[in-house]
């Protein structure tokens, strides 16, 4: 057994998996840092300036996957979402991995880009 996590969800108790069971098939991250400087935006990240985010997908081989992000409010932020969201996703028509990236990204209140982004990481689809 690999590496286990614990993935906390929305509305429902946190999950704990087998990293090597569930790799990561989409990831992103960002913040709200506007500037061009990285020294600057190190030094900003370094004190807890800015706000920090991401989303990650990880996927069974069954065909489930568990999208969920983080959102780390800087010490002034204006921010009004959870600091941590996810949602299970089962293979169903009804139920989209792209629709769970996009409901878990509203739930953390993180840019549509961020949103845009992780879907974009997806594997392509063959048609």
């Amino acid at each position: 057994m690999g590496k286990t996590r614990t993935i906390t969800l929305t509305g429902r108790r946190p999950v704990t998996i087998d990293e090597d069971e569930w790799p990561v098939i989409a990831k992103t991250s960002g913040d709200n840092y506007d500037g061009t400087d990285p020294a600057r935006h190190w030094q900003a990240s370094d004190r807890g300036e800015i706000d920090e985010y991401s989303l990650r997908v990880r996927q069974h081989e069954d065909g489930r996957a568990i999208v969920y992000g983080t959102y780390a409010e800087s010490w002034h932020s204006g921010h009004e979402g959870l600091t941590h969201a996810g949602y299970v996703v089962t293979p169903d028509k009804n139920h989209t991995i792209e629709h769970a990236i996009q409901q878990t990204g509203t739930d953390l209140g993180v840019p549509a880009q961020l949103v845009a982004d992780c879907i974009a990481d997806l594997p392509a689809e063959r048609l």
